[in-house]
């Protein structure tokens, strides 16, 4: 602050202390100023490729369902790894969400409560919404997204699995059974159960969704008769269809405005995609409806069976799932060298399809078919976007449409690959041209200085 006025006179001692008392004073105000506007509007700034410290635009939609108090208890330790995970990513809720409240609870410290809660580690997360709880196990953001999912639903959605007939078991564990989607789809709230018409009768009235996957076996007299009774009283369906498979239920498919077409669509040109196996179906590109309007990832299908739509008794269709051109229905052996024989029915072809009608008392009746049901099996389930593809299917069908699960992000930034002259520049750059500038611009000033 010191220097010479117009006159060429120097302040004095006094009037120099006065302004350098002005000029701290000022500065602690402009620091004051500066906590208080960061404590009441705080700006979050996430330039890391992959949104890694921020919601994805889906957990924002599950918020926005949300209409109240929300509590979050976090089970850790102080200073824990474990402790400063959860605060951070609660707090990235807690932007989104200003009716969130946090709490971190020491286990050791609150016995009873831990007991009471159901926690078993350290490191869990309690959520609490009305008269409801959830406890999330794992401290991310699909986890606690999921169990946000579960609370905004109005009520558990109960989804039944034919069983009995050698379906694929919803919490199996064989490569062919629908454990690791029922697991996903027990996150997000839904209640799963098996059902077998010849035990347990007519199905409940509380039933959203019944899910048919690939029955093996026979039905017993008066099984088929149920199931037919379900949807022409309205019920909502997920059929996962098999080549070969299920022959009891081919009299279904005409009541859905639906023909199965013989054979194995084959897609020759899968090895772009690394794929020896041309039965194994990839589809790219969704028709504008609820389950596949947002989805980007490519799903793929192995062994699927086709189908032509012949509307019919009401329904309106929409195939959702469609082969590329180039592929086909293979009638023959799938063994060795595979060619398109004459005759043989030529993509695009539909994999599965969407149908809804109005029920007579006013609500949409709601069914998918799926000529597969591998994509959702344990053995395929992490293959492209079949996961998503699982998941958005039972949300639409059990009228959840605005409730998504979150898929885990990847985050492409965290490895920086470098080329060796990339690398050569940015050394020369800290080591060479940074020195030389310091250097440069003190003698600039000491010479400035001394010629004063």
């Amino acid at each position: 602050m010191s220097g010479i006025d117009p006159k060429g006179r120097r302040p004095s001692r006094g009037s120099q202390l006065l302004q350098d008392g002005l000029f701290v004073v000022m500065l602690l105000l402009l620091a004051g100023l500066s906590g208080w506007l960061a404590e009441r509007h705080a700006l979050r700034f996430d330039w890391t490729a992959g949104g890694q410290h921020s919601l994805a635009e889906t957990s924002r939609e599950v918020l926005a369902t949300l209409d109240g108090p929300l509590e979050a208890t976090l089970f850790a330790l102080p200073g824990s790894a474990a402790g400063e995970r959860g605060q951070a990513l609660l707090e990235r809720y807690r932007a989104a969400y200003t009716a969130l409240r946090v709490e971190q609870v020491n286990p050791d410290l609150a016995p009873a409560r831990v007991r009471e809660l159901g926690i078993s580690t350290a490191g869990e997360l309690v959520l609490s919404y009305g008269d409801r709880r959830e406890v999330v196990r794992e401290l991310s953001e699909q986890a606690v997204t999921g169990a946000l999912l579960a609370l905004a639903r109005e009520a558990p959605r109960s989804v039944r699995f034919l069983a009995g007939h050698g379906e694929r078991r919803v919490l199996g564990e064989a490569n062919h059974d629908l454990g690791s989607f029922g697991q996903e789809l027990q996150r997000s709230g839904l209640d799963l159960a098996p059902y077998s018409p010849a035990l347990d009768g007519r199905l409940p009235d509380s039933t959203a969704l019944l899910v048919v996957a690939g029955p093996r076996g026979a039905f017993l007299p008066g099984e088929l008769e149920q199931l037919e009774a379900y949807v022409e009283g309205g019920g909502n369906l997920l059929w996962l269809d098999d080549p070969d498979l299920g022959r009891d239920l081919a009299g279904l498919a005409p009541r859905l405005g639906l023909r199965a077409l013989e054979g194995v669509v084959v897609d020759a040109g899968g090895e772009a995609y690394g794929i020896g196996n041309p039965s194994f179906v990839v589809v790219g590109s969704y028709p504008d409806h609820p389950v596949t309007s947002e989805l980007a990832e490519v799903t793929l299908f192995p062994q699927a069976r086709a189908y032509e739509i012949e509307p019919e008794h009401g329904w309106r269709v929409v195939p959702l799932l469609q082969s590329l051109p180039r592929s086909w229905i293979e009638r023959g052996p799938l063994d060795g060298t595979i060619r398109q024989d004459p005759g043989e029915l030529r993509g695009p072809l539909t994999l599965g399809v969407a149908l809804t009608r109005e029920r007579p008392e006013g609500a949409e009746q709601r069914v998918v078919v799926v000529g597969d049901g591998d994509f959702l099996a344990n053995a395929y389930l992490g293959n492209g976007g079949n996961l998503a593809l699982g998941l958005r299917l039972v949300n639409w069908l059990v009228a959840d449409d605005a409730l998504v699960n979150i898929p885990p992000r990847a985050a492409p930034d965290r490895n920086l690959a470098l080329t060796q002259t990339e690398t050569a520049a940015i050394a020369f750059g800290f080591l060479v041209a940074a020195p030389l500038l310091l250097l440069a611009l003190g003698f600039g000033t000491w010479w400035r200085r001394r010629r004063r």
